[in-house]
């Protein structure tokens, strides 16, 4: 094991887009993010090869890629993923979104 097969188990975890890990969670539950490769560069050529999209975006919690477009589907999906709770990495803009309900 090492930084190397770290990083491709992350890319293989963000791989299995559309696969729900979570769609309730009881209270005193705990949420597992999807990991990210260390590299920035190799999760942005990965997700690059998977949608034309400019803005694309990597949902934490199950791994599904999106398009974070101002259409709002990032919105959508958290409504579907996490009861209205999403937490999103915005690939270019290199941040991470919050939703709770309508409210990012």
């Amino acid at each position: 094991d090492g930084p190397r097969n770290e990083s491709a188990a992350a890319v293989a975890a963000i791989a299995h887009a559309g696969r729900r890990v979570l769609n309730f969670v009881p209270a005193g539950g705990t949420i597992e993010l999807v990991q990210l490769p260390r590299a920035y560069t190799e999760l942005h050529s990965y997700l690059t090869s998977l949608t034309e999209s400019e803005h694309p975006a990597v949902c934490l919690v199950c791994g599904e890629v999106l398009d974070a477009d101002g259409k709002g589907q990032c919105t959508k999906h958290a409504k579907t993923c996490g009861l209205g709770v999403g937490t999103f990495f915005l690939l270019q803009e290199c941040s991470v979104l919050l939703i709770h309900g309508s409210h990012a």
